[in-house]
């Protein structure tokens, strides 16, 4: 299992956290955090490691928890002046405002604008956004994919419907796939 030190303990760091918190996957492990600012975890108490211990702990990756560049420069270069290794640095580029990845799709507020009760769901490689149209369908859908996402980011989109009570019965799943 992989180690993440989320970097960013304070209200400013929330939603990233929150999403990084939902939509990792089983095999990373978040072992605690770290903060230029704050002394503790203000949001969830979870350990919390001060940054100058960085070096002689055992993780894979720091996931940087801001939105504001500024900020994150600020961040990767207090960091790597003090020696973690930049290759274990990493930016939620999928949670940024103003990303390309992020300009593509944002897995939260789609489902919130977007999903309007539809008990049927598509699933499928990101070519099912743009290939199958939806609106050819006789009875309605909603997509479970978006651009650039996999599999894993459909099924994640299915249960974070699922956790927050919005799906209560699937009639049809269409699962599209090319081959």
């Amino acid at each position: 299992m992989k180690k993440i030190i989320l970097y960013g303990c304070g209200p400013a760091s929330v939603e990233i956290r929150r999403n990084i918190e939902f939509f990792i996957g089983k095999t990373y492990e978040i072992i605690g955090c770290v903060d230029g600012k704050y002394d503790h975890d203000a949001l969830d108490n979870k350990n919390y490691f001060r940054l100058d211990e960085l070096c002689d702990l055992k993780y894979d990756f720091i996931l940087l928890c801001s939105k504001r560049e500024s900020t994150l420069e600020k961040m990767l270069n207090w960091l790597i002046e003090r020696g973690v290794d930049r290759k274990k640095i990493l930016v939620p580029l999928l949670f940024m405002d103003k990303s390309n990845e992020r300009s593509r799709f944002d897995l939260i507020s789609e489902i919130s604008n977007c999903y309007s009760g539809e008990p049927n769901l598509i699933f499928g490689m990101s070519y099912s956004y743009t290939d199958l149209i939806q609106k050819n369908l006789k009875i309605p859908f909603y997509r479970c994919c978006c651009h650039g996402m996999d599999l894993y980011y459909s099924f994640a989109v299915y249960k974070y419907m699922f956790a927050k009570k919005l799906v209560e019965k699937v009639n049809i799943v269409v699962f599209n796939v090319c081959v």
